[in-house]
């Protein structure tokens, strides 16, 4: 085998080698190295070459791959140590090379200003478009680039295929090549942009916000896209769609707890792990935030004051928006329940505060749950009076102030909660990201809801980052009810018998460890927190994805056209 000084040797001759080589040899030379006395003639079109910088040079390269040159050859030795699982050291390599390719191309225009000016009109008139084309390409969107791919490989897939097809059949593999060829590009940029989110996921801002919350969605969810898609039709699989139906539930318990846990968050609590989800932990919050009006309010005293007669006038004014049936229900629980409690001092009692805000409240909330729109308002305008009241209670305790405000802010969380988990599509109090949004909307009171349409409602934020990364739908608990009829479930027993089917249930069991409670937490962690670099190589995948749809394109029309 020939060393590398021969081969270098062997280049000098034919007049390839490169200029960096060039040096290194006449340095090995120079030291009496390297026997056989002066370098090989070169020829006069090599020396001119030469004196250009050569023909085949970075620039004209950086130029030929529409100023990609420096990625290719960066994403080129991220390769093997991706392959091998190590995206520290692909990251890694991928900007050293990248970085080194750059500064080469640099140096070049720097050395070779005339060559380089050649090589760049080379370059945009051989094939690259040069720079024109990059710019072009780093405004593409992504359906752009999937049209791009779609039109390249269908016309190079047609050319392909009239080139390598027989006599008498071009027609049928001009139009075969043309279909393969088109499929075939959109394919390509495909895998490689689905490889890059895999190297470097970019996580919407909704998946680290409910991660922090302690909800751990399963891999689909949180890569989104095609990838979510994915894993949705593959519920459907056996044995892995009960796996990932199990995963995403366990999502939606974590969503849910997490929800009870901000409700708790102002006391600086939380629910222990493993309490179920529902209407039983629902109503058991709720007590524990009656339970902090009521470990303070009975040691409260409060004088009525001018503010609190005003705004009660005001509450009562707008009762004349409702039916006069519901309006004059509004004024005889609020005379029942508050008004003749307060003696002619007008000093109220902590115990008539705490009794007249836990009537108030229990009426409100079954106003509330009402489907007629009457009952509805008129529960919103008792819960409005029970604020009023506890408002007055702050003013006239001071001391109190930051007991109750927490107490408010738990309250204030709880409706919201409580008002999600009694709609239709909360199926036995489990709340899903969009009925919890829809109660969002529902307890927001700026006019026309101003704050929801803003997106600044009490803990939209929230609701909104369930709906997009969790979506909207209780996951399916598995594939038992679509298989278990008839024809449906010996179908699938007979497939399970054969080969095929044992190795399809193989690979099922063994993905589907990655939905069990451990699997998932893992790769919600590797999805979530990539190593250093691995930012780069994802970025650098993602911009070979177009440039690779034509010539996979052109392989697979050759390949049809035959």
């Amino acid at each position: 085998m020939a060393t590398k000084l021969e081969l270098m040797l062997e280049a000098e001759k034919r007049g390839i080698l490169p200029d960096d080589r060039r040096v290194l040899l006449d340095e090995v030379r120079s030291r009496g190295l390297v026997p056989g006395g002066e370098p090989a003639p070169v020829s006069l079109a090599t020396q001119r070459a030469n004196e250009m910088g050569g023909l085949v040079n970075p620039v004209l390269q950086n130029e030929l791959t529409a100023g990609l040159s420096d990625e290719i050859a960066g994403a080129a030795a991220a390769v093997g140590p991706a392959l091998r699982g190590d995206f520290s050291a692909a990251g890694h390599a991928y900007s050293e090379r990248q970085k080194e390719e750059s500064e080469r191309i640099a140096q070049y225009e720097k050395e070779h200003p005339d060559a380089a000016t050649l090589s760049t009109a080379l370059g945009i008139f051989g094939g690259g478009a040069g720079k024109v084309a990059q710019g072009v390409k780093s405004a593409m969107t992504k359906g752009a680039q999937y049209g791009r791919a779609a039109l390249e490989g269908t016309g190079i897939g047609a050319i392909q295929g009239f080139g390598h097809a027989a006599q008498g059949d071009k027609l049928a593999g001009t139009l075969t090549g043309a279909a393969t060829g088109g499929a075939t590009g959109v394919g390509a940029t495909a895998l490689l942009r689905g490889a890059s989110r895999v190297v470097s996921p970019q996580s919407s801002p909704g998946v680290a916000m409910l991660r922090e919350a302690g909800v751990t969605p399963s891999p689909g969810q949180m890569m989104g896209g095609a990838v979510n898609k994915v894993e949705e039709k593959l519920m459907s699989v056996p044995l892995l769609g009960d796996a990932i139906g199990a995963g995403r539930n366990r999502a939606l318990g974590d969503y849910n707890r997490a929800l009870y846990n901000k409700v708790l968050e102002p006391f600086g609590t939380k629910i222990k792990k493993g309490v179920p989800i529902g209407r039983g932990t629902i109503d058991a919050i709720g007590d524990r935030v009656s339970q902090a009006y009521d470990d303070v309010l009975p040691k409260l005293t409060a004088k009525v004051d001018a503010q609190f007669l005003t705004e009660m006038q005001n509450l009562r004014g707008l009762t004349t928006n409702m039916v006069e049936a519901r309006a004059k229900q509004f004024e005889t629980i609020l005379q029942d329940q508050l008004i003749r409690k307060i003696p002619p001092s007008g000093v109220v009692t902590g115990q008539t505060l705490q009794e007249a805000k836990s009537a108030l409240g229990k009426l409100a909330a079954d106003f509330r749950k009402s489907p007629d729109a009457d009952q509805r308002q008129l529960g919103d305008a008792l819960l409005e009076g029970q604020r009023l009241l506890l408002d007055l209670a702050k003013r006239a305790n001071p001391g109190a102030r930051k007991a109750l405000q927490k107490a408010d802010t738990a309250y204030a969380r709880f409706l919201r909660v409580q008002d999600a988990a009694a709609r239709a599509g909360s199926k036995e109090g489990v709340i899903t990201p969009a009925t919890f949004r829809a109660a969002v909307r529902n307890t927001d009171k700026s006019l026309r809801k101003r704050n929801f349409a803003r997106g600044k409602a009490m803990m939209q934020d929230f609701a909104e980052a369930g709906e997009n990364v969790l979506g909207s739908k209780v996951p399916d608990s598995g594939t038992a009810g679509r298989v278990a009829s008839g024809a449906g479930l010996l179908g699938g027993l007979t497939y399970l018998s054969t080969p095929a089917g044992v190795a399809a249930a193989g690979l099922g069991s063994t993905a589907a460890l990655g939905y069990t409670p451990m699997g998932q937490r893992a790769l919600a962690a590797l999805l979530a927190s990539r190593p250093q670099g691995a930012e780069a190589a994802g970025a650098g995948i993602r911009k070979l994805a177009p440039l690779l749809a034509a010539p996979s394109a052109a392989l697979s029309g050759s390949t049809q056209g035959r």
